[in-house]
């Protein structure tokens, strides 16, 4: 294989990228790769063609080099970042696309690399970005169904009561539609059993304002502390409209010039 590297110094430390091409038809097997990853340190991220195809990273079909490329990811305990979208779309259309461009990684958090195609297109290769958030990225936490504030036992009462246990299920259709209402008797049994989130009351600080009335109370706040005062009479006024709105040169008179 062929592949070039730099190591840049982060925030997260230092990091080796790497670009790699790996020929369709010279044997690698999974030594090679774990030489590969081996001497690359612990913080590393090699992309490029690895003319390996495997459905872990999105193709429909399972080559040899793929199977011993995945042994040896799994054995380092590194990671594959792909778009899981065919990569290489070739000209003869008896081949069908495959993907076989990613990026494998290793040291760096999961939630800050991300990547995306590009579709500039100047071969038959899909061109990808990789992209690493250094600084602070804001997580959204996920919304839980069930909270501290859940009463349990009600939440079981519910389901004992709400969900039938006698149901025929007799074809695909059948559980189906028994999960569709067993996930709708959860969701509603959460609901029922988890009070409101509380609402805020006033503290010795003063009112708690929602952001609507903040926003008002900023508003008018503005109007009194920007509007004009009369401090000037009416032919100041006059004077001073028609300074503005006089003429004014714009470049520097001609610099006089003997003949």
């Amino acid at each position: 294989f062929q592949m070039s590297s730099v190591k840049v110094s982060t925030v997260l430390g230092n990091i080796e990228f790497s670009a790699i091409y790996c020929p369709p038809r010279n044997r690698i097997d999974e030594r090679n790769f774990s030489g590969l990853l081996a001497q690359c340190g612990h913080r590393y991220l090699i992309g490029g063609d690895w003319n390996a195809r495997h459905w872990l990273w999105g193709d429909r079909s399972n080559s040899n080099r793929g199977h011993e490329l995945v042994d040896d990811i799994t054995a380092k305990g590194a990671n594959i970042l792909a778009t899981g979208l065919p990569t290489r779309y070739p000209y003869v259309h008896r081949h069908t696309p495959s993907c076989i461009d990613f990026a494998v990684y290793h040291g760096i958090p999961e939630l800050r690399v991300n990547i995306s195609q590009n579709w500039d297109l100047d071969s038959d290769h899909v061109a990808l970005v990789v992209s690493i958030q250094t600084k602070g990225i804001n997580v959204s936490r996920s919304p839980r169904l069930i909270t501290n504030r859940t009463d349990i036992t009600a939440f079981k009462q519910y389901l004992e009561c709400s969900f039938p246990l006698n149901s025929s299920l007799g074809s695909g259709e059948d559980i189906e539609h028994a999960v569709d209402i067993l996930t709708e008797t959860i969701h509603r049994a959460a609901a029922v059993s988890t009070p409101p989130n509380p609402v805020l009351h006033p503290s010795r600080y003063g009112i708690v304002l929602t952001r609507e009335e903040q926003a008002n109370a900023f508003g008018l706040h503005l109007e009194a502390r920007f509007t004009p005062f009369n401090f000037a009479t009416a032919q100041q006024i006059s004077e001073t409209t028609q300074n503005l709105q006089s003429p004014l040169q714009m470049s520097l008179p001609i610099r006089p010039i003997r003949i």
